[in-house]
């Protein structure tokens, strides 16, 4: 239970889905107590975290400001669906526990429905938009994300092209929403590598899940394995049903497509700096980290026309149909085949990623905190 001290805290920012594994949302979180640890925010911070996130966050050096809330373990995204019950169950707590308190909640999976002075971060809105993909998620997205919209004082999200979305499914008001981009993490700033020391092979970083179009990744590889000697490698999380149907459908060459599984911060870093191209074909995304992250490290992109949306990459990248495999096969080998081009998308990616960075994105969110905080 909160002591009485806590009970008076002006800021409650829950980060309880950080967890030990970091997804887009977990770097979000992370980078984002990082910032707020050295800007010294001049308002009170209560940061509830759960104890899996004790790893990342050790090493972090909170001003007398900001203290933290330790929670279970079983409260993180580690734990799947599970995880996501416990954490709403609690986000809806937080209300009777804070009374007084401004609610800062980082990821919309874990905020309240309650009528209560909170700010919402939703990230994307992809469980409303792939049913089949996300069953248990699609429940909440539909019937219990909007009321949570509607109940905030502010909501912030990552792209205008969310926003125009949160307007159009939720009728969320374009004036209650503010577009603050992400970043890449520090850990890839500073090791752009150059083409001569590229390996040969071709990498995608992310999940295997339907929207992400891995499917189509691997259909495009076969279409032109023959033609280089550039093998695939896909790093990030695949169950066996994904692994089987790749294999079952006759579209996963194993001698020539590595799955490298979840990695650290730092091995995806080297994954970037040693890829000779990212692929990203997603038929849809929230912000777009991955290729954000590969541009910081010079890697030149093949992106799905889906990123022109999200304006992330801006022309640093060869776009290619997502629906298309032979539209990604051949961006794919233009881009092997030319190493000006090449060298040139390195050139505009390690541009383009100046342009992000966490200060602003901190600076950002700490305006909007006061702004409510002035209003409430």
């Amino acid at each position: 239970m909160p002591t009485e001290l806590e009970k008076r805290t002006l800021v409650v920012v829950n980060a309880t889905h950080l967890g030990r594994k970091l997804d887009g949302i977990g770097v979000y979180a992370l980078s984002l107590l990082k910032g707020l640890s050295g800007a010294k925010p001049g308002f009170d911070c209560l940061v509830l975290l759960n104890r899996n996130a004790e790893e990342h966050v050790r090493d972090i050096e909170f001003p007398e400001n900001i203290r933290i809330h330790w929670t279970s373990a079983r409260f993180s995204h580690d734990y799947g669906f599970k995880g996501h019950i416990l954490r709403f169950i609690h986000a809806n707590l937080l209300p009777f526990l804070y009374r007084r308190s401004l609610i800062f909640s980082m990821s919309q999976m874990e905020a309240t429905f309650l009528r209560h002075p909170q700010i919402t971060t939703v990230h994307d809105i992809i469980p409303l938009l792939f049913p089949d993909e996300y069953r248990l998620q699609h429940f909440y997205f539909k019937h219990l994300l909007g009321r949570t919209l509607r109940n905030s004082s502010a909501i912030v999200t990552t792209t205008a092209h969310n926003r125009e979305l949160l307007g159009s499914h939720y009728g969320v008001p374009a004036a209650k929403v503010r577009v603050i981009p992400l970043a890449a993490q520090e850990i890839y700033r500073g090791h752009a590598a150059d083409d001569s020391a590229r390996e040969n092979f071709i990498l995608y970083s992310g999940r295997a899940r339907g929207h992400k179009n891995v499917r189509g990744l691997l259909e495009a590889f076969n279409l032109i394995k023959d033609k280089t000697d550039h093998d695939l490698v896909i790093v990030g999380s695949a169950n066996e049903r994904e692994l089987a149907e790749y294999r079952d459908g006759g579209i996963l060459d194993e001698a020539r497509v590595r799955f490298a599984g979840y990695v650290s911060s730092g091995e995806l870093r080297d994954f970037y700096m040693k890829a000779r191209l990212f692929v990203w074909p997603s038929f849809y995304e929230g912000f777009g980290l991955p290729p954000l992250e590969a541009m910081t490290c010079g890697c030149p992109l093949v992106v799905s026309e889906q990123a022109r949306a999200l304006d992330v990459v801006g022309e640093a990248a060869v776009f290619v149909d997502p629906g298309s495999p032979k539209s990604i096969a051949d961006g794919i080998m233009k881009v092997l085949n030319d190493a000006s081009l090449r060298a040139e998308l390195s050139r505009k990616g390690l541009e383009r990623a100046a342009m992000f960075s966490w200060e602003r994105t901190t600076r950002e969110h700490i305006e909007l905190i006061e702004e409510v905080l002035g209003g409430v």
